[in-house]
């Protein structure tokens, strides 16, 4: 007291302020703790979850263009069955799906793995190599099966939508661990003993210098003394001096009293937030312990002896063992002895301290025990964790992915096999190619590649029945293995093409006896459902390093060097040689420049003539396309019909080739008689148009003639096939009125048949049967048989290439209607024909004119 008694009185007016320093120092420097606190949890946040977060979104946004790529090569599939574009551009859609993969699970295990999120991030792994499966098979059956693709298709984007869900409930998860945190900084705020501390040492000091003033100053001080009084009793409403009456520094006073009042009110409060949260916060404890023990994932743990101290309920289910008979045990009770005696699976030496290790060890599936001796496959998620009597554990989170491994192994056998000869397919002999070229390149070696197709299989397998074709597949699958070395491979790549890989050759040459072997294999009948059957093989070879050193190249050159084969007579093998090469540069160079073609108006139509043969008038004409390229010159129609029908240009070009049909006859018609008729021939590869009707039917409507005007021919290759598509087309056409004829007639195998079940109007006899019938007895008699037969069945007769007089005259004489050729007319332009067609009308006006009666006057 004597300190106080010697200080001024301007002295003891400054204590308060300085008391007031100090607990604003102290306020501060607890203030920039916390806010310190909060930067980093907030920095955490920034640098960890935010990323993970947008590096999620970044997956599922790349995940759904793959998507929209696998959608484009379906549909690229469809139009244009390229087996070996498909499978480049499906190999890019697959890398960029496994480096997706590979990204997404690496941000996973960057997230850390509690036994709430475990599930969902083994769930996303499943579901993305799922999907990655369903986008294998549908590349794979693309081209071959296109509608068990469009069912692979659907699959896929089912489980991309599960995917989706996925990401959706880890989204979820990183908001609540975002509001965990939030958590943490507003329960910082109310740290409880230091805000005890300051608020009693500001009641202690405020009450000492009120106790002070009451006796050393005016009654202003005793009033802000009972306020002072009041308000450490809890009291609400204080009596103050009025600011009138008080002093400057006593309204001072008076605010600090304030101030004083509303910190202890807010005090207050924070502290009951704090009871609050210190109670939630037990709770929560209490509750996961709880849901430890009955949580239906398999949970069970270990001390740092090894020991298992904790085994659930479903953790009993799964490997048969109840609580009572593993606690206590170790670890390693729990695989089979193999894996636990492995130095990279010894359980029973574990320590809490190899954390690290133990995650490495689980981090794959591992094989377990059951009870009854049973091995299966588990996956674990390990975490540390402190059970209600403080003792900490190395806890995990089991899951029985038996199922799933054996999943993944039959799926892994079905991408890489053919499903029907059990030989590695496309994907894989490609991957096995590529190897090789590689191990050939280091070791100066030569790899030969054959490219084989079984001659005549197509007509089998269409006659005896797809049953019959696949056994066949089977037995000469068989045969091809049984001539192979260790080290080569044979693959099937689709349908009856086969290809062989020879390693380890010093020079090409070497490749000669293996394919002499070959063919001799296939020189025997095959004995399939009680017959012999009698199937050779064509075969091209390529060799690494003379003819390429790409599998790209070596596959093209080699099935250039088959198809040679193939023309030499089939049943031989030919090495690539730089002619076939041309002939390749060849169709190249069409292909580029008929994309455009129509553009450029590089198309133009002729028409030959169709001719009644008795009275020799003009009766119709066939279309024919004619194609004078600026580049190439003039192309013929046999070079490049197949390949618009491959890339599937075809189909604008026949629109074109009706169009202008169409336009063509309706000005012959407008002048010379509504019977003129128009043929125009329709190609296999434009029946799978699904627009062909309505845009049939819209031509017709805006040439303004009838459906009967026109004639479309059509090859027994487009019935062939037996797709139900063919069969309602035609229906269709029969019904809005459409002749239909049936060209090349007798250059197939089942023509009657297709005439009985097909509504055809006329037979068109090829010209291959016309050119000898002057000479050839059985060409006779074969011409004479089928006008017989068409008669028969009510159809009309037209004979193609007739060129002598002695031709038509046969024809004339077993009553066949009508013939076109060179004798009558060459093809020419429309303007010749409506001449030609001028000409013919002249001539009959005159012949009518000729023969009218005289007038008698």
């Amino acid at each position: 007291m004597r300190f106080f008694d010697s200080l001024s009185l301007r002295s003891r007016f400054l204590i308060a302020p300085f008391i007031g320093v100090v607990l604003t120092l102290i306020f501060f420097y607890s203030s920039n703790a916390i806010i310190q606190t909060h930067s980093d949890i907030l920095r955490e946040i920034d640098e960890s979850n935010l990323p993970q977060i947008g590096e999620i979104s970044r997956t599922v946004i790349l995940l759904s263009h793959n998507h929209e790529k696998l959608e484009r090569l379906l549909r690229d599939a469809e139009d244009d069955p390229d087996e070996e574009r498909i499978y480049v551009e499906g190999r890019v859609i697959l890398d960029e799906l496994h480096e997706l993969e590979e990204q997404l699970i690496n941000t996973l295990r960057s997230i850390p793995q509690t036994i709430s999120n475990i599930q969902i991030f083994k769930q996303i792994e499943a579901n993305f190599g799922l999907y990655r499966d369903e986008t294998i098979n549908t590349i794979e059956l693309s081209t071959r099966e296109p509608e068990l693709a469009e069912d692979e298709m659907h699959n896929a984007v089912e489980v991309l939508w599960r995917l989706n869900d996925d990401f959706m409930t880890l989204s979820d998860f990183h908001v609540q661990n975002l509001n965990e945190k939030s958590g943490l900084i507003e329960s910082s705020l109310y740290d409880k003993s230091s805000l005890t501390i300051l608020t009693s040492s500001l009641l202690g000091i405020m009450i000492f210098s009120a106790l002070y003033f009451s006796r050393r100053m005016s009654s202003e001080i005793d009033l802000v003394n009972e306020a002072l009084i009041g308000l450490a009793r809890g009291d609400k409403d204080v009596k103050l001096p009025a600011k009138s009456n008080a002093s400057n520094n006593m309204h001072q006073l008076n605010e600090a009293v304030y101030t004083f009042k509303r910190s202890l009110e807010k005090n207050k409060e924070q502290q009951h937030q704090l009871n609050n949260t210190i109670g939630k916060l037990t709770s929560s404890k209490e509750h996961y312990y709880n849901l430890l023990h009955r949580i239906p994932a398999a949970i069970t743990a270990i001390n740092d002896k090894g020991e298992i101290v904790l085994f659930n309920k479903a953790a009993e289910a799964i490997y048969g063992h109840s609580s009572r008979e593993v606690i206590g045990q170790p670890m390693s009770m729990l695989a089979p002895k193999r894996v636990h005696d492995d130095n990279n699976h010894r359980f029973n030496e574990i320590k809490l301290v190899d954390d690290k290790a133990l995650r490495e060890m689980v981090s794959q599936p591992l094989t377990a025990l059951k009870k009854n001796g049973e091995e299966f496959y588990v996956e674990a998620a390990v975490t540390k964790l402190t059970l209600a009597n403080e003792e900490s554990v190395m806890a995990f989170a089991i899951t029985d992915v038996t199922n799933r491994i054996k999943a993944e192994r039959e799926i892994l056998h079905k991408a890489h096999y053919d499903a029907l000869t059990q030989l590695p397919n496309r994907f894989l002999a490609l991957d096995l190619l590529q190897s090789g070229l590689e191990e050939a390149h280091k070791n100066h070696e030569t790899l030969a590649v054959f490219f084989l197709d079984l001659d005549g299989f197509k007509k089998i397998n269409d006659t005896l029945g797809h049953e019959t074709g696949d056994k066949l597949l089977i037995e000469a699958g068989k045969r091809l293995q049984s001539i192979l070395n260790e080290g080569d491979t044979v693959a099937r790549l689709g349908g009856d093409e086969f290809i062989v890989i020879l390693q380890g050759l010093k020079t090409c040459q070497e490749a000669i006896p293996t394919v002499e072997e070959l063919l001799e294999q296939f020189r025997t009948p095959f004995d399939v459902d009680d017959r012999e059957l009698i199937l050779t093989s064509s075969v091209g070879i390529a060799t690494f390093p003379d003819d390429g050193d790409s599998t790209s190249e070596l596959l093209r050159k080699a099935d250039s060097a088959m198809y040679s084969a193939k023309k030499s007579g089939r049943n031989t093998y030919t090495f690539f040689t730089e002619s076939m090469n041309r002939g390749v540069s060849r169709e190249l160079a069409l292909e580029e420049q008929l994309h455009g073609a129509l553009k450029r108006n590089e198309f133009r139509l002729v028409f030959q003539p169709q001719i009644d043969v008795v009275s020799g008038t003009i009766v119709g004409a066939e279309a024919l396309l004619r194609w004078h390229n600026h580049l190439l010159g003039d192309i013929s129609p046999e070079e490049f019909i197949p390949i618009a029908e491959h890339t599937g240009l075809i189909i604008p070009i026949g629109e074109f080739v009706l169009t202008s049909a169409l336009q063509a006859v309706t000005q012959w018609q407008a002048h010379y008689g509504s019977e003129l008729r128009i043929a125009v021939n329709l190609s296999p590869r434009q029946f799978r148009d699904p627009n062909l009707i309505d845009f049939i039917k819209s031509a017709l409507n805006r040439s303004g003639v009838s459906a009967s005007t026109l004639e479309l021919e059509i090859t027994e290759g487009v019935l062939m096939s037996g797709h139900s598509f063919i069969d309602e087309a035609l229906q269709d056409l029969s019904e809005l009125g459409i002749r239909l004829a049936m060209d090349d007639f007798g250059t197939g195998y089942s023509s009657l048949s297709y005439l009985r079940r097909y509504s055809f109007d006329t037979l068109k006899i090829d010209r291959s049967f016309i050119k000898d019938i002057s000479v050839s007895t059985a060409n006779r008699e074969l011409v004479t048989a089928i006008i017989a037969m068409g008669h028969a069945l009510g159809l009309e007769i037209v004979a193609e290439g007739v060129e002598c007089t002695k031709q038509q005259t046969f024809l004339c004489e077993h009553q066949c209607q009508y013939a076109q050729g060179y004798l009558f007319n060459r093809p020419m332009n429309a303007d010749d024909v409506t001449e030609a067609l001028s000409q013919q009308s002249t001539s009959a006006q005159a012949k009518s004119v000729q023969h009218s009666p005289e007038l008698v006057m």
